[in-house]
């Protein structure tokens, strides 16, 4: 009776070890896309050239559009880490006369808890913290002016995220999340002609905090050949 359970007990250990998962050690996955986020944004600054000193604050939303790259590495079954890079733009409202433009990006690392890990899809939550980069310009064509800013800080992005694979190393994914941005304002001049300007005493701040998701192409690579 004995022997008959340890053969039981080898046999579901066997059959267990046999299943293979889509992330394990030594996995490797490359994730490339697009994606979209909506933001509530709250923002300041004051600005002191010469005598003149200028105050600004306002409270809005934003809508930001990027390109998303991601690359994990497995560590075990349940756990991965890896870097996360975004670039991209808040889209901004058009004004007769008025060129804006502005470009963002962000760099962070993420470790990743897998609730469902199987062969074609697993199912997994990362955390992860980072630094963002925003530079913006308004181009003002009807009295030949310009401001630039630079603004720089902290990233938190609390990401759900799936993958679904096709064949052993391609397929798709899917991630939605919480995004949190404090930038600190690191630089603001303003151009007028030929003259440029820029504060003998500066301070101000951006928060954006909203939702994202992205999705595209992920490739996985194992190194067990699986």
């Amino acid at each position: 009776m004995k022997k008959l359970i340890l053969l039981s007990v080898n046999i579901f250990l066997l059959g267990f070890s046999g299943i293979t998962q889509s992330n394990q050690f030594g996995t490797l996955n490359l994730s490339a896309g697009t994606g979209l986020g909506v933001y509530a944004t709250t923002s300041e600054f004051n600005a002191t050239y010469g005598s003149f000193t200028f105050t600004d604050k306002d409270t809005s939303g934003a809508v930001t559009t990027y390109f998303n790259f991601s690359a994990d590495f497995g560590i075990m079954k349940l756990l991965s880490a890896g870097v996360y890079f975004q670039a991209g733009k808040y889209l901004q409202e058009e004004e007769s006369g008025i060129t804006k433009n502005n470009n963002f990006l962000v760099f962070g690392i993420m470790p990743k808890i897998y609730l469902i890990n199987k062969d074609k899809f697993n199912l997994n939550i990362g955390l992860g913290l980072g630094i963002q980069n925003l530079r913006t310009s308004e181009q003002n064509n009807n009295n030949n002016s310009k401001s630039e800013a630079k603004y720089s800080g902290g990233n938190v992005h609390l990401r759900l995220g799936m993958n679904y694979y096709f064949t052993q190393g391609i397929g798709l994914f899917f991630h939605t999340g919480y995004d949190a941005n404090n930038l600190d304002l690191k630089e603001l001049s303003f151009t007028s002609g030929n003259n440029t300007n820029t504060p003998s005493n500066l301070s101000g701040n951006l928060k954006a905090n909203g939702l994202q998701m992205a999705i595209g192409l992920n490739f996985k690579f194992s190194a067990g050949g699986n």
